[in-house]
C-alpha cells in the first residue's frame, strides 16, 4: 500500500535497516522519505539497539530509557503545521514523562513541539506557541506494553489540535498560533526540558510538514496498521446490486488488490450478509 509522498519530510522504517544483526547499535537510522534527513548519533554508548523479529516477523530500534537518543541536526519543518505518525511500544515498566520525538532547541528549554507519554501512561501532545507552553493530554494507555500508531497533528491556521491512538481520535484542541520556539534539530527519544530519555520501541516514523487531510491520515495509519499490527486490509470497494422479477439478488465487488470469494452468505433478521477477504 502506498503512502502520500508530498510534504514528506521523514520516513523511519526499522523494516529497511541493512547491515544490521540483532542488538547490533544503530549509529544511523536512514531516511526514506528522499529529503535525506538521516538520524544519526555519533556516541556508542548512547545508541539504541536494533532488535529482529519483534513485531510481526519485523525488527524495531529499542531505546533504554537511560541514555538512548537519535538526532536530525537541520530544521526539517518550513512552518507551523505538521503531521506525525509514530508505531512504538512504551516499556510498561516506565511511569515517568518521556518524549517520543521532540522539536528542540539548542538552549535546553521547552522544545517547540513533542509527543511523549505521561506519568498516566496515556500519551501527550505539546506545542509552544507565543511565549507559553501549552498540552493537550490523552485518555488511551499506549504504556501498556503493546505497540501503538500515535497520530498527532498541528496547524497554526486551521484551527486543528488533534492526537490519535490506533486511527481513534483521543484528544483534540483549539490552541492556534505559530510555534514560539526557534527550532535547531529533531530528537527521537530526548527531552531536554526534563533531560529525560524514551524506555522502548520504535518501529516506524513519518513526519510531514503540512497537516494532512482526513483521508491522507486514515491511508498512513491503515499502511501502518497492516503492516505492523495486523490489521485487516481496508479498500475502497464500489458494492453493486440489482433485484429482477424474481426477486434474485446479486452483489458485484471491486477494488484494489485481489479479492478472495466470498467465504460465507447468512441471513440476519430481513438482511443478507456476505463475508469475504483480502489478500
Amino acid at each position: 500500500m502506498a503512502i502520500p509522498e508530498n510534504n514528506l519530510v521523514l520516513h523511519l522504517d526499522a523494516d529497511a535497516i541493512e547491515g544490521l544483526n540483532d542488538n547490533d547499535t544503530v549509529e544511523t537510522w536512514s531516511d526514506l522519505s528522499g529529503e535525506e534527513n538521516d538520524v544519526t548519533q555519533e556516541t556508542l554508548d548512547n545508541r539504541p539497539l536494533y532488535k529482529t523479529n519483534v513485531l510481526s516477523g519485523k525488527p524495531v530500534v529499542r531505546f533504554d530509557g537511560t541514555n538512548d537518543s537519535l538526532r536530525i541536526s537541520s530544521n526539517i519543518l518550513s512552518g507551523s503545521s505538521f503531521s506525525v505518525f509514530i508505531v512504538k511500544n512504551q516499556d510498561n515498566t516506565s511511569v515517568d514523562a518521556r518524549s517520543i520525538v521532540a522539536h528542540n532547541t539548542d538552549d535546553g528549554g521547552w522544545p517547540s513541539w513533542s509527543i511523549q507519554n505521561n506519568s498516566s501512561r496515556d500519551t501527550r501532545f505539546f506545542v509552544y506557541t507565543g511565549e507559553t507552553p501549552h498540552a493537550i493530554e490523552g485518555t488511551t494507555s499506549i504504556s501498556n506494553g503493546v505497540f501503538h500508531i500515535v497520530t498527532a497533528r498541528y496547524s497554526s491556521s486551521a484551527d486543528l489540535w488533534d492526537l490519535y491512538v490506533d486511527g481513534r481520535l483521543d484528544v483534540s484542541g483549539n490552541k492556534t498560533g505559530s510555534l514560539g520556539r526557534a527550532t535547531d534539530w529533531i530528537d527521537i527519544g530526548y527531552y531536554p526540558t526534563s533531560d529525560v530519555y524514551y524506555k522502548g520501541d520504535i518501529a516506524e516514523i513519518l513526519i510531514y510538514d503540512s497537516v494532512l487531510s482526513t483521508q491522507d491520515k486514515e491511508e498512513v495509519e491503515r499502511y501502518l496498521g497492516n503492516k505492523w499490527l495486523g490489521w485487516a486490509t481496508e479498500r475502497d470497494l464500489e458494492l453493486t446490486g440489482k433485484v429482477d422479477s424474481t426477486s434474485e439478488r446479486s452483489l458485484e465487488l471491486e477494488g484494489e488488490g485481489d479479492i478472495t470469494p466470498v467465504l460465507s452468505v447468512e441471513q440476519v433478521d430481513s438482511k443478507i450478509r456476505l463475508t469475504w477477504s483480502y489478500e
